[in-house]
């Protein structure tokens, strides 16, 4: 967001055409949704925290655009390479540690290529690098706090039980304990 923001300043767009504000969005999010001088609000985000900043916008009336609950298919024909969309599919999904309300978080391909692309996203799966985040050579670092770990661990618990396959994972890694 940080470069984003460089960028349209370098370009030249006038002052407070763009204007980035960061910060914890149950804080800055809640305030810019509720400011009256504030005329439209945008959200990407859980269904929940859409909830939150469609009622803080209320009272002013402004417009509010939710893109609420992401899962963002990757949709790959017949005729793709399915080895390139496959890796582009696991690592979008598998960066920030699958924290990114954007990712990728299904692949819809023809059955008849499903059986590959399963042996080619478990192969690239297990070829990321966990570890420290700031480390170059880390793909995967941490989640971000020890209840999004246990809502990770939690799904992944409902999905075998409506008949998904765990292939790898399902736990913190053995190196991990931590975190």
């Amino acid at each position: 967001a940080f470069l984003l923001a460089q960028m349209i300043e370098d370009i030249g767009l006038p002052a407070g055409v763009f204007n980035l504000v960061s910060g914890p969005g149950s804080k800055v999010g809640e305030a810019l949704a509720k400011h009256p001088d504030v005329d439209m609000v945008s959200f990407t985000g859980s269904t929940g925290a859409g909830v939150r900043v469609a009622q803080a916008a209320a009272p002013s009336v402004k417009r509010v655009c939710l893109e609420l609950g992401g899962k963002s298919p990757l949709l790959i024909a017949e005729d793709a390479d399915l080895a390139a969309a496959v890796r582009y599919g696991v690592q979008d999904v598998m960066i920030n540690s699958g924290q990114t309300c954007t990712a990728l978080t299904r692949m819809l391909l023809p059955a008849s290529r499903y059986a590959e692309a399963v042996e080619l996203a478990l192969t690239e799966t297990l070829s990321l690098r966990m570890g420290d985040p700031l480390d170059p050579q880390s793909f995967l670092g941490p989640m971000c706090s020890a209840g999004q770990k246990r809502t990770v661990l939690d799904y992944i618990k409902v999905g075998q039980q409506e008949g998904a396959r765990l292939l790898c994972g399902g736990d913190t890694p053995s190196a991990f304990e931590r975190g």
